[in-house]
């Protein structure tokens, strides 16, 4: 009798044991789930930004400013007319259209970048898509931070690069758009 009690308790200590590992054992185990959750919510916002925040700018050709036949199709994409008032380069006015063809159809506009304008920061000025061919630049600091376009991946996003000023951040081809001062200044790229 004396043995089945001890016995007895013995097993009751091992059963509490055996709950406790198995309590600590999920708790772990869900310690574990919610970081790699996290983990995964993190990489998906940052492929989220990168393709809100990352674009190609393309020139309109002659034979696209000519063409007044546009489908309907709404593909949008953020035109760029260059400011006519102002004598700096990098002033443009920006204006969303349903197309390419749309957007290069329209008298002014010189070339184009992908997605709506309202997808870019209000502050963003694009680099011409010939700005890259430029030779030289002006030595001037006027911080500026360039965003890459989507031909560079990024580990993490947005992608972008701290340039002396705007001319040295739109001679690299893989510069979309540029944004005032320094990059970790614009750390949420908010439209």
């Amino acid at each position: 009798m004396l043995f089945n009690v001890i016995e007895s308790k013995n097993y009751v200590k091992i059963n509490q044991k055996t709950q406790q590992l198995n309590y600590n054992y999920q708790v772990n185990k869900s310690i574990k789930n919610t970081k790699i959750y996290l983990k995964m919510n993190k990489i998906i916002l940052c492929f989220a930004l990168i393709s809100f925040c990352t674009a190609a700018n393309f020139i309109c050709t002659p034979e696209m400013k000519q063409n007044k036949n546009c489908t309907r199709e709404y593909n949008p994409v953020c035109g760029v007319k260059m400011d006519p008032n102002k004598s700096n380069k990098y002033s443009s006015i920006k204006a969303t259209y349903s197309n390419k063809c749309t957007a290069c159809s329209e008298e002014d506009v010189e070339f184009y970048a992908e997605g709506s304008c309202e997808q870019y920061p209000k502050i963003a000025a694009f680099c011409h898509p010939d700005a890259h061919l430029n030779k030289s630049c002006t030595r001037e600091l006027f911080p500026t931070c360039g965003l890459f376009d989507d031909s560079v991946v990024c580990q993490q996003g947005p992608c972008g690069s701290n340039y002396s000023n705007k001319c040295v951040a739109c001679i690299n081809q893989e510069v979309s758009y540029i944004l005032p001062g320094y990059c970790h200044l614009h750390e949420q790229y908010q439209p």
